[in-house]
């Protein structure tokens, strides 16, 4: 079976430099009591250590500043810098589990939105949905999905303004919809609607799992849920 991802999506939110910073680091930490991951490494081979706040939040807030300035060509950037540029820094863990973490802080054009990415995540159902309802409620999120991204992207033809859907799928309550016409497990989650499409995680050699994914992605279709409904105001970013 092909591997899942999980993509967490959530729109413009201003914050300074130190503060994103800190929320990662936050996030890292609320992680080490899912998955038992205390220790992590930067694009940059820089260790992110759970036991040591203070360097670990500096080193976040280092990578941040550098992206920052190499986007404006400056020397020098305040840790309360707080515009809606874009901040990317991609965490892999140390140790077996080998999972990596992408986030995307801010928007250095207007077609991209705040998220987060995790590919490699190996472990039970019941955790990888543990550690999505974390993600989820850290980052209050607009949307998210676990799914197999190439199925989804290719098989699935999607527009770019289409949710990606497999095994999980969850919407802000922005989305005004009657998901009993989804025919799936529903349960409120933070503030939106937490939708598990298939039982387990999505195989895309599954034909019964293909088939419902298709008739999630048709009915959305259908009454027109789209990414669209999430930008309420023309300065909101959209995906």
């Amino acid at each position: 079976m092909a591997a899942n991802e999980f993509f967490f999506y959530w729109y413009f939110r201003e914050q300074s430099l130190i503060d994103r910073a800190a929320d990662v680091f936050n996030f890292l930490k609320s992680v080490e009591n899912t998955i038992s991951i205390n220790e992590w490494t930067t694009t940059y081979d820089q260790k992110i250590q759970i036991d040591d706040a203070e360097n670990s939040i500096q080193i976040l807030l280092n990578h941040f500043k550098k992206e920052i300035k190499k986007h404006y060509k400056v020397k020098e950037i305040s840790d309360s810098f707080s515009e809606n540029v874009g901040s990317v820094i991609t965490l892999k863990s140390v140790g077996s589990a080998k999972i990596k973490l992408k986030f995307i802080i801010g928007a250095s054009h207007r077609n991209i939105p705040n998220s987060l990415i995790v590919e490699g995540l190996s472990m039970q159902d019941s955790n990888m949905m543990s550690f999505f309802k974390l993600a989820i409620s850290h980052f209050n999120v607009d949307w998210a999905t676990v799914t197999n991204f190439k199925f989804a992207d290719k098989v699935l033809r999607r527009s770019t303004n289409e949710f990606l859907v497999g095994w999980l799928l969850y919407l802000s309550k922005k989305i005004k919809f009657d998901y009993s016409k989804l025919n799936c497990e529903v349960q409120e989650l933070n503030n939106g609607v937490l939708v598990q499409v298939t039982d387990t995680q999505f195989d895309t050699t599954n034909p019964t799992q293909v088939e419902k994914v298709l008739s999630v992605v048709q009915v959305l279709r259908n009454n027109k849920i789209t990414k669209e409904m999430l930008t309420t105001t023309k300065n909101e970013n959209r995906v």
